[in-house]
């Protein structure tokens, strides 16, 4: 039982009430996920940082504005999983 606790992250009380309302208690577990996407977006970040640099050198001048591009939706994609994460974060503070 100890062990559902501390994966629901609930109390013993909260818990023992769930079960005697019968109510369902779901319990997600993202942690590897949500790792592998940071991971993810951080080596997408390197690879622009690398591409910026080179673009900045005048190596790559007719890629610039793509490189725009791709820089402005990786940002874009950062912030939404920052904010599924808050979500995700309030949801389980709030215990729904």
């Amino acid at each position: 039982m100890e062990r559902k606790l501390k994966k629901a992250n609930m109390s013993r009380t909260d818990y023992l009430i769930r079960i005697l309302l019968d109510k369902e208690i779901r319990v997600c577990d993202f942690r590897g996920d949500i790792k592998a996407i940071v991971y993810e977006l951080q080596k997408i970040g390197v690879n622009l940082n690398q591409i910026a640099r080179n673009l900045n050198s005048g190596i790559f001048q007719d890629a610039y504005g793509n490189v725009q591009r791709m820089t402005v939706e990786h940002a874009k994609i950062c912030k939404k999983f920052l904010d599924f994460m808050d979500e995700v974060e309030i949801r389980e503070i709030q215990g729904g």
